[in-house]
């Protein structure tokens, strides 16, 4: 008779296994890990469940095109403005003025190819976030973080039947809250880098005053540091999941028929306080990042 209730038993909880593993690995699993990179490259793609930016590349490209002639009168303009401000203050030498124009040069150039220059500023940050990638992959250990959830899925079962899907329930709810908030990160982003390439030539023009703490200087900056913050929200989030990840692992081994109350309870707060660090320090990356270029 107690054979058959322990094979009763085991097959519920085979059963069991399988809803809480998913919803475990939808929350902190490999794939969450990949499905987070699609929002933060900024390469137009049709590809199947890939984010297509066309429209949204249309409308910055029409945008700069408008503010182009702006920029260049603009530059003008700050140039006369620098010169008077120059002949007011009696400061106009040969050397001086050599010096203006120089400026001036070099600022007219790099008006006339910034879009090149933001072409080549966008490759420099798909390829540093397909780098952090890659260096993500080589740096996992076996047991990969899937391993682990497989594991402790399995743990969980054993221990606490039904209740194990409450664990990874709570675990999987809190998650949602979190990607949301990771998303709103990777959009703002996004938002951020759109308006800062329309408005490039305009935002470059007043680079006479400061050298290279002028404000022409200042907007590419906040620009180039934009572009780098997507591979910073991915090491961020790589960081985090994998040391939630980590913390399933350091607790596997007294899992097994040795999985108390308490210590559910302990697993699941670190595992929230985990997610909810990630989420922060990834929404926080873009204003980090400029502290690089500062």
């Amino acid at each position: 008779m107690n054979q058959i209730i322990n094979m009763i038993i085991e097959g519920f909880n085979s059963i069991l296994e399988a809803p809480v593993e998913t919803m475990l690995k939808n929350a902190i699993g490999q794939e969450q890990l990949d499905s987070i990179i699609k929002f933060l490259h900024l390469a137009s793609t049709s590809a199947a469940g890939e984010p297509d930016y066309a429209s949204f590349y249309s409308i910055i490209n029409g945008i700069f095109d408008i503010m182009k002639p702006l920029g260049f009168a603009l530059i003008a303009t700050y140039f006369v403005v620098h010169m008077i401000d120059s002949l007011s203050k009696d400061a106009v030498t040969l050397e001086g003025f050599i010096k203006s124009l120089i400026s001036l040069v070099l600022i007219i150039s790099v008006a006339a190819n910034s879009a090149e220059i933001m072409n080549a500023v966008f490759t420099l940050g798909e390829t540093m976030l397909d780098m952090a990638k890659a260096a993500g992959k080589v740096g996992v250990k076996n047991p990969s973080i899937n391993d682990i959830i497989k594991q402790t899925a399995n743990s969980l079962v054993q221990t606490y039947g039904v209740g194990s899907l409450l664990i990874a329930g709570a675990i999987y709810l809190v998650h949602q809250f979190v990607v949301i908030g990771i998303d709103v990160a990777a959009f703002s982003r996004l938002i951020d880098i759109g308006w800062r390439a329309a408005c490039m030539p305009v935002g470059l023009a007043n680079s006479f005053e400061g050298g290279v703490n002028s404000s022409g200087v200042r907007y590419f900056k906040a620009f180039v540091s934009a572009i780098v913050a997507g591979a910073v929200m991915y090491i961020v989030c790589l960081i985090g999941f994998t040391l939630c990840a980590s913390i399933l692992q350091t607790s596997q081994n007294a899992l097994v028929g040795n999985y108390t109350m308490k210590g559910s309870m302990t697993l699941i707060c670190e595992s929230i306080a985990i997610e909810f660090a990630t989420m922060g320090a990834a929404m926080s990356a873009p204003q980090k990042t400029k502290e690089l270029f500062s």
